[in-house]
């Protein structure tokens, strides 16, 4: 027997389920055997999104195969990054595009005008955008793996706008045999013009033309002194 809350819980349920979709992503590889030679290899992995004011969910993810989303094909340089624009109402991509090379994206954030992301990223990664203007942006030696940060700035119809890297350095790095260097995001937020971004570092950071050495415990044990910083960036010119 039915209690009138579990009736309107079943009908709510129902209701949620009715309205529910999915948004499918597919990979491109080299037929059936290729699948299952590469099984779970070739595959967008899911990292954060975020909600426009208009709806839009901008979704973020990795992929190391061409992957297609929607009517857009991204293609990869080891294991790259992807941003696409789902429309909720048709359950389509308005747009996608790849940050090719080794990288991944932690933070995302959206609003009337704009896409911001953080990540990190290992050598050197192109950032893709819908008007064909492509940035570059360097790694460095001193670090290993996903060792250096990046906050990008996109417009809500996928055309990049600026890129700003952050990446690890020593004062003098001559001395310092292990280079296990490193700077990663851990939170990103927007207030008043201004994108906050906080992040730890091992060693030091660049970022523009503000350096700040930092002190590396003990060369002998492989340790590094591990720093925190909030770094304010406004968000019309991406400068420190």
């Amino acid at each position: 027997l039915l209690t009138f809350g579990m009736l309107v819980g079943t009908m709510l349920l129902s209701s949620l389920s009715a309205n529910a979709w999915t948004f499918d992503f597919e990979t491109l590889t080299g037929g059936p055997e290729s699948i299952k030679e590469y099984e779970g290899k070739y595959s967008p992995v899911s990292t954060p999104s975020a909600f426009g004011t208009d709806g839009t969910i901008y979704q973020t993810g990795l992929y190391d195969d061409m992957v297609v989303i929607g009517d857009f094909i991204l293609e990869n340089i080891a294991t790259s990054a992807y941003i696409a624009a789902i429309d909720p109402t048709t359950q389509t991509a308005k747009w996608a595009i790849g940050l090719r090379g080794a990288s991944h994206i932690t933070q995302i954030l959206a609003d009337d005008s704009y896409v911001y992301v953080a990540g990190t990223y290992a050598d050197d990664v192109i950032f893709g955008s819908n008007d064909d203007n492509e940035q570059t942006i360097h790694g460095t030696e001193l670090s290993h793996d996903y060792a250096n940060t990046f906050v990008a700035k996109y417009t809500t119809a996928g055309v990049l706008v600026s890129v700003l890297p952050i990446i690890p350095v020593l004062a003098d790095a001559e001395t310092y045999e292990d280079k296990d260097l490193s700077v990663t995001p851990t939170a990103l937020a927007l207030r008043a013009g201004k994108l906050y971004l906080s992040f730890s570092y091992k060693g030091g950071y660049k970022v523009g033309t503000h350096t700040i050495n930092g002190t590396v415990q003990s060369t002998q044990s492989k340790t590094t002194c591990i720093w925190l910083v909030v770094l304010a960036i406004p968000t019309d010119n991406f400068t420190n």
